[in-house]
């Protein structure tokens, strides 16, 4: 075999693998884009639902408030309750921004993903806590709500069963709260960022090869 066929012979080798590694790395980048969507989405929805819990109870409560202008402390308690539910509305508001503007279907570089991501992560994080610091007002003031709306009865009037039902449920819904923010955010996010650096070692040892 002269040197001429065998160069060509290699030249088509090399075509071929360079096809195959176009291939790989084309598979692998929508393996794991598929992958990082799934996980992101299961983070969105639970923004949205929370989001939707929000509404529901500016709605009940704003609009129920006024039936009890004759007990001030009850009447409050519905008026915080809905400010309460105006304001994990706004927030969640803001990070259902946050996920929309990230689109695993772009084609945009992997580099922006992560960009994306670590600034959505940095916002939810922020969120998070100021939502975490008024879980013990929220679970206050709806308590009294909650007694009211599903038995007509004022628990101000045994502030030692209120006080027991306040640590019980702030002891149960605290660990709750964190508990599905590590699930449904952190966990969830930090599998999306797994994914992306995947793709990026891939595209960069690649692009050594080349």
């Amino acid at each position: 075999m002269e040197s001429n066929d065998i160069q060509e012979l290699w030249a088509k080798y090399n075509e071929k693998l360079d096809q195959h590694l176009k291939f790989n790395s084309n598979l692998l980048r929508k393996i794991n884009l598929d992958k990082s969507k799934k996980e992101f989405n299961k983070s969105f929805s639970y923004e949205i639902i929370n989001l939707s819990i929000a509404i529901i109870i500016v709605i009940i409560t704003g609009g129920r408030s006024f039936q009890y202008l004759d007990n001030m402390p009850i009447y409050l308690s519905f008026i915080l309750s809905a400010l309460l539910g105006i304001t994990y509305s706004t927030l969640s508001i803001i990070k259902i921004q946050k996920f929309s503007k990230i689109n695993f279907y772009s084609n945009a570089s992997i580099i922006n993903y992560q960009k994306q991501l670590a600034d959505l992560r940095k916002t939810v994080l922020k969120y998070k806590k100021i939502e975490l610091f008024l879980m013990p007002l929220l679970l206050i003031t709806l308590l009294p709500v909650a007694s009211m709306l599903a038995h007509n009865v004022n628990i101000f009037n045994d502030l030692t069963r209120f006080i027991t039902t306040y640590i019980i449920c702030l002891i149960i819904c605290y660990p709750a709260a964190l508990w599905l923010y590590k699930q449904l955010y952190e966990n969830k996010l930090q599998n999306i960022m797994t994914f992306l650096d995947e793709i990026a070692e891939y595209e960069k040892s690649e692009s050594e090869e080349d």
